[in-house]
């Protein structure tokens, strides 16, 4: 069985990340950008119910956990997040491709996009 090798993983997953953003016609927000509305997010925490996004990879849909607590160099870095999502793990900024903000709370609590 083959040793785990961290540093060779990180690049298949940076690959497959430039693979995906290769198929957009437009850029995706720059690292810092991405830091800026993050901390304009956290300041706001109280004004969102979810937070959702979507990564380039796949089509799945993840949640964001932010709130006022989130804090700049342990819980989100200059590069992306740690651990502050529902799909578990690292989540690099160039991997969202877009995130949401549902605005209706159904009747049975649950979401919906508008």
């Amino acid at each position: 069985m083959p040793a785990f090798n961290q540093e060779e993983y990180y690049q298949q997953v940076d690959r497959e990340i430039r693979i995906s953003i290769s198929k957009f016609n437009e850029h995706l927000l720059s690292n810092s950008k991405w830091k800026k509305l993050v901390e304009q997010i956290v300041n706001n925490a109280h004004l969102f119910k979810k937070i959702e996004f979507k990564k380039v990879q796949n089509k799945e849909i993840g949640e964001l956990f932010i709130n006022g607590d989130t804090t700049f160099e342990f819980d989100y870095w200059s590069i992306g997040f740690e651990g502050n999502n529902s799909m578990g793990g690292w989540l690099i900024f160039k991997e969202i491709e877009y995130i949401f903000f549902p605005r209706i709370i159904n009747s049975d609590k649950s979401f919906r996009k508008i």
